[in-house]
């Protein structure tokens, strides 16, 4: 395992701020300064290598703060070896008829069927934004909770995927940024509305600018769910669950 330390002799990171400095959107930087991605996109490359990136302050008498980065070690590659012919399989037993399950209620299998298919499937959450660093950095931790997560650049691009019949029974949510080229999330919200309504009301509208009059009105006629930034990862995942349809929780 590889190990990288950056120290610096400022006045560290303050407590308060310790526990959300790896969170998306997390800046103290004045609106516009900064988009608060650089630390929780680069920790998320980290983990997704097997690694993490971790932040300290350093012990008194010493003052500032210790990043901490560590990756493992590559492995080796493994050598090719010549073709071997196979050996031959020992003689199989003769099949042996399986025995009689006894018969089960209908209302029973129904329920135990609903309950394995709810248990095997995993939540599928798209994510559209144009800029590639909220991307990533909403990815991450929605993959750690073993969610699977689909990426896409623009509001034109997800309509083609959210318009299909398939559509409808594969995404939990789908976080959308507001203002995007091509199609923004207010006009991609208002074409789900009229052809798939129920995948409209699973989306969640993210923005930094929700005080536009045109913006407002929108609001008010949809409902739709939105998550201002920044904002915290407990917030994206206590939106996520109020858009999820109840019978997939």
């Amino acid at each position: 395992r590889f190990v990288v330390e950056v120290e610096d002799s400022g006045t560290g990171v303050p407590a308060q701020h310790m526990a959300a400095i790896f969170e998306p959107f997390f800046t103290t930087k004045e609106p516009g300064r900064g988009m608060g991605l650089g630390l929780s996109v680069s920790r998320g490359l980290a983990q997704s290598f097997g690694g993490d990136l971790t932040v300290e302050n350093l012990a008194a008498p010493a003052h500032g703060a210790r990043f901490t980065l560590s990756l493992p070690v590559a492995p080796a590659p493994v050598a090719s070896t010549p073709d071997v012919a196979p050996a031959v399989a020992p003689a199989v037993a003769p099949a042996v008829a399986p025995a009689v399950a006894p018969a089960v209620a209908p209302a029973v299998a129904a329920t135990a069927g609903a309950s394995a298919a709810k248990a095997a499937r995993t939540p599928t959450v798209m994510v559209v934004d144009d800029e590639p660093a909220v991307r990533l950095s909403l990815a991450y931790p929605l993959k750690r909770r073993g969610w699977e997560v689909e990426l896409v650049e623009d509001g034109l691009r997800a309509w083609e995927v959210l318009c299909t019949p398939e559509a409808l029974e594969r995404y939990d949510a789908i976080i959308c940024d507001l203002r995007m080229p091509k199609l923004s999330g207010q006009q991609l919200h208002e074409r789900l509305q009229a052809a798939q309504p129920a995948l409209a009301g699973r989306m969640i509208l993210c923005t930094g600018d929700a005080t536009g009059a045109e913006f407002v009105e929108f609001l008010r006629r949809a409902q739709v769910e939105v998550l201002e930034k920044p904002y915290e990862v407990s917030d994206l995942l206590a939106a996520i669950e109020r858009v999820r349809p109840a019978a997939w929780k």
